[in-house]
């Protein structure tokens, strides 16, 4: 309901007679305002008689949260009622923004002659150019999706296959150079901003790499590419670095989606990936950090959390017998311990709660996975199990330590219960968890338990000391016992109607499926007479 305690649908009942002749007047009259009534139409159409399927296109793009389509009469007179099977919306889904940038367009527009042979500025084509192109790199980016194989779209959409770093940067900075007006030149920067955003995809190693075997001739340019960032890629990406810093500009929100993502576009060379990632772990936490940095560090987060976590590490798929040096992975893991453990503590002791984990836990239980995993399969064999397990006892020294400090900082605290609460997203909740659920699956292979458990002691007896400091957030001995004898818990449940009509000796059968429940409890209604038997 809106402010006069009207719904929704009462504010849309003035259309139900309107005709075609009004919308028209309306259409004429209405669009060409930018503060239009979010309840206003922006469509009208009739369905002939003969055709069974209608599409009906839109005359003004708007945001909202829901639809409303009207239908205000039947096609023929002496029709009694209406029959819609179906409705299908197709579209692009539009913010906000994208809605400002077409009332822009729009209002560029409205400045022309309407004469066949008037002259138009050749700022006015350029714009349109750009949004022309960003709406086929939306289609291209869909039809991939959609139809992979299909040649008869791939010959409708834009190929951007051969777009190039240097031909982005020169077309930026003959933009930023030129003499355009501030809107013009702001419209002109999120279209491109926005283009060069979903061309990210073309612009990476692996798409480079593929489009150089079509064409041999680019092999020189690839390989130079290869090696790391060139100076186009650092030129760029200083730009949206600094778009970023600035912070007043509305182009700041479209660069930090270009960095977040383009990590590998940035970024080319794995050594380089990880060194730089490597280089801004201490900084992160600092005070004062520019925007652009905590953004950098999202994105390559981001990029080894999903795509590279061994890489990272630098783990060898086989582990060879004396060549081996575990320095560098149990260096990667001790650093992001470290900065994950001041993390935590700068929480504890005045940070703000967060609902969910920051960047660098993300990644630090990425690594811990690939590294747990790894460590699992070179146990397996007899060459290796003794080089692998030091790796492994020195790492979980390392991350129980961390654990032990921050839970004698839990000890002394005031206000534990708020504490717990900005501890709950912190690497202590979620990395440790992770931790120990990995070592059960070492649980079935024949390894040093007893040098694992010391190294698990220390953390034991702080956790049995706040169990007596703190006893309402532990359970009891036999807290676990008494609640499961006199309760049960319903896991899942489900409400279903059978068939109507029956045919004669039909069986139907329907599986329920819960994982980890001992019994079913099945109650049918009382007219269920039929199910029941």
């Amino acid at each position: 309901k809106d402010e006069n305690g009207e719904t929704f649908y009462q504010s849309l009942e003035k259309y139900d007679t309107c005709s075609e002749e009004e919308y028209k007047k309306y259409k004429e009259r209405g669009f060409n305002d930018d503060e239009v009534s979010p309840y206003d139409p922006v469509a009208f159409f009739n369905i002939d008689k003969e055709w069974i399927d209608w599409d009906v296109l839109v005359d003004k793009i708007k945001t909202g949260s829901c639809v409303t389509i009207k239908f205000l009469g039947p096609r023929q007179d002496t029709a009694e009622c209406l029959g819609i099977i179906s409705i299908c919306l197709y579209g692009y889904e539009q913010s906000e923004r994208s809605s400002q940038q077409i009332i822009k367009l729009n209002r560029q527009f409205s400045s022309l002659s309407e004469e066949d042979d008037a002259a138009v500025p050749g700022v006015i084509v350029f714009l349109q150019v750009l949004n022309f192109l960003h709406i086929m790199s939306k289609d291209a980016v869909y039809v991939k999706q959609k139809a992979k194989d299909s040649t008869e779209v791939k010959d409708c959409i834009i190929d951007a296959n051969d777009v190039t770093m240097e031909q982005i940067w020169n077309l930026y900075k003959q933009v930023n150079q030129s003499s355009l007006y501030p809107e013009e030149l702001l419209l002109a920067q999120e279209l491109l901003l926005l283009l060069f955003h979903i061309v990210l995809p073309y612009l990476k190693p692996g798409a480079q790499r593929q489009n150089k075997e079509k064409n041999k001739s680019k092999r020189t340019q690839l390989e130079k590419f290869e090696k790391g960032p060139n100076e186009y890629e650092a030129n760029v990406f200083q730009s949206l670095c600094d778009i970023v810093d600035n912070g007043s500009s509305s182009l700041a929100t479209l660069a930090k989606a270009v960095i977040l993502d383009g990590a590998e576009v940035f970024f080319p060379d794995a050594q380089t990936r990880r060194l730089h990632l490597l280089s801004l772990v201490d900084k992160v936490l600092e005070d004062g950090k520019a925007t652009s940095l905590a953004c950098t560090f999202e994105s390559l987060c981001k990029f080894f959390s999903n795509k590279d976590a061994s890489g990272l590490l630098g783990l060898p798929d086989h582990l060879p017998k004396e060549s081996f040096q575990p320095e560098s992975v149990i260096q990667v893991m001790k650093t992001l311990i470290s900065v994950a453990c001041r993390e935590s503590i700068s929480a504890m002791e005045g940070g703000v709660e967060n609902d969910s984990p920051s960047n660098l836990v993300s990644l630090l239980c990425a690594l811990q996975k690939s590294f747990l995993a790894w460590c699992h399969l070179q146990c397996g064999c007899n060459i290796s199990k003794n080089i692998v397990m030091d790796i492994l006892l020195d790492y979980v020294g390392m991350i129980c330590n961390s654990c032990n400090k921050v839970f004698e900082l839990m000890c002394t605290s005031k206000y534990i219960v708020n504490v717990i609460d900005k501890l709950e997203q912190s690497f202590v909740s979620i990395a440790m968890r992770q931790l120990i659920l990995f070592l059960n699956l070492f649980l079935t292979m024949e390894i040093n338990y007893v040098a694992l458990l010391n190294k698990l002691q220390p953390l034991a007896y702080t956790l049995q000391r706040m169990s007596d400091l703190f006893p309402e957030f532990f359970l009891q001995d036999d807290a676990c016992t008494s609640e499961y004898s006199t309760k049960h818990i319903v896991l899942r449940e489900w409400e279903c109607e059978s068939n109507h009509d029956y045919m004669n000796n039909s069986s139907v059968s329907k599986v329920f499926n819960c994982p980890g429940c001992s019994s079913f409890k099945v109650e049918f209604d009382p007219l269920c007479e039929t199910e029941r038997r």
